[in-house]
């Protein structure tokens, strides 16, 4: 399950407790933000790490293109990544 944030995600690993469930073994959760909850919960959360200052020097730049013509740049890489927890299986 992809939760809207980390404070999402540990509502629904609570809740999944709460109902017998095992996270990961009968439900993976994945939150986003990266939050500092994230390592402090048990289990921890896997978590969608943004890197909101490289996405904002790229955004500036598309304006700044279409603005004042300066070169269009390449789109960033690695900008969004993926911090394995414990609330996340691995496929397998």
């Amino acid at each position: 399950m992809i939760a809207y944030n980390d404070d999402t995600a540990a509502d629904v690993i609570a809740g999944a407790v709460r109902n017998r469930m095992r996270v990961p073994e009968d439900l993976s959760v994945v939150g986003h933000d990266d939050s500092p909850l994230a390592v402090r919960f048990m289990p921890s959360i896997s978590s969608i790490s943004i890197d909101m200052e490289r996405l904002g020097l790229y955004t500036a730049a598309i304006a700044l293109h279409y603005a004042e013509g300066h070169p269009l740049p390449d789109a960033p890489t690695e900008a969004a990544l993926i911090v394995p927890r414990e609330s996340a299986a691995p496929r397998g």
